[in-house]
């Protein structure tokens, strides 16, 4: 089985993760700045809930792929699990990303990629003062 599968959908590039190890993470990294070239992607979706688990060596390695896959782009990174999106978030912050949020489901994650906002303005105005 292949550790990801990415697809453009109209000016969204879709990554299906299945597996995030350290060589599957810098191949990510390479697959994503070919599939980015041309500047036609607006959006990038990270489905993660096929992967089992992350090691800490590879978080590290998630930031470059991060920093690639949101360079003028809103992301969003999807994961039903906590622990999951937690990781997504600390990529995000790690690759000072403010485009970027985990979220559970497509539906929001689609919502997110319409918006607007930044990220920490969103959580912002959903939290109150």
């Amino acid at each position: 089985m292949r550790p990801f599968v990415l697809e453009v959908v109209g000016e969204m590039l879709k990554v299906d993760c299945f597996t995030l190890d350290l060589s599957s993470a810098q191949a990510l990294l390479v697959a994503a700045r070919d599939a980015l070239k041309g500047g036609s992607i607006k959006r990038v979706v990270v489905l993660t809930g096929n992967v089992s688990d992350i090691a800490e060596a590879v978080k590290k390695e998630l930031v470059p792929v991060q920093r690639e896959l949101s360079n003028g782009r809103r992301t969003a990174w999807v994961d039903e699990r906590a622990r999951f999106r937690g990781i997504a978030l600390w990529v995000m912050h790690l690759a000072q990303d403010p485009n970027g949020k985990a979220l559970s489901t497509m539906a929001q994650a689609e919502d997110w990629l319409q918006s607007t906002e930044a990220r920490e303005a969103r959580g912002s105005r959903v939290a109150g003062p």
